[in-house]
């Protein structure tokens, strides 16, 4: 299965959504560039029930108002079962639902042995495609996904803001005498030990004070 670090694999699979209305293919190309949130179901079919439709439609709004892509995805879809109203399918999901029949995704997701006994699978990947959290149970799968957005979240928010307290302060031994200054491969002229720091040299000039104080005379 695969794991944080992992780029989400290329994929066009059949997919149903109500952006489209009826059946098309989805291409994960479509999905670069912004967050992802995958569920996957193994080899059965899902989203048999009105039920299922509702729940994965009130904890997709989670992920969208994060300005992240929801995807569903599943091994088969069996739309006879559905009450005889298929047409809801469509209707009722504002996120694509991909029919993964032959379970090519599944494969190149590295599920297939993992959920052999059920359950589900679910990865955050960031715009680049690498995924940043998975989780594979076989509880209900709105605990995963709840999970998912409150690691989506943490994973979005932005770095605190650099302190604008000043960096700490760093002594310098100079000679009370000489102005020479020390540092651990001795002691060095003023000039000598700014070049040895910054890698620059000194010019000479004359400031305002000393200028005002050379008029004077």
């Amino acid at each position: 299965m695969l794991t944080v670090g992992d780029a989400v694999p290329d994929f066009r699979l059949p997919a149903l959504a109500a952006t489209v209305g009826h059946g098309w293919e989805l291409d994960s190309a479509w999905l670069r560039g912004r967050w992802l949130a995958l569920l996957y179901w193994p080899r059965h079919s899902c989203l048999e029930t009105l039920t299922d439709v509702t729940e994965l439609v009130s904890i997709s709004s989670a992920f969208t108002e994060k300005d992240t892509q929801f995807v569903a995805a599943c091994g088969g879809l069996d739309l006879d079962r559905r009450a005889g109203r298929p047409a809801h399918l469509s209707s009722e999901m504002p996120f694509p639902v991909v029919v993964d029949v032959r379970g090519e995704l599944a494969a190149r997701l590295g599920i297939e042995r993992t959920l052999q006994g059920g359950g589900r699978a679910t990865f955050v990947a960031d715009p680049a495609g690498l995924v940043r959290f998975t989780s594979a149970t076989d509880l209900s799968p709105l605990r995963s996904l709840r999970e998912a957005a409150g690691v989506l979240t943490a994973l979005r928010s932005p770095s605190p803001p650099a302190s604008d307290a000043p960096p700490a302060r760093t002594l310098i031994r100079a000679c009370a005498w000489c102005r020479r200054m020390e540092d651990d491969a001795g002691w060095h002229t003023p000039e000598a030990f700014i070049r040895r720091r910054t890698g620059s040299d000194l010019t000479h000039g004359i400031c305002t004070e000393c200028l005002q104080d050379q008029s004077r005379r």
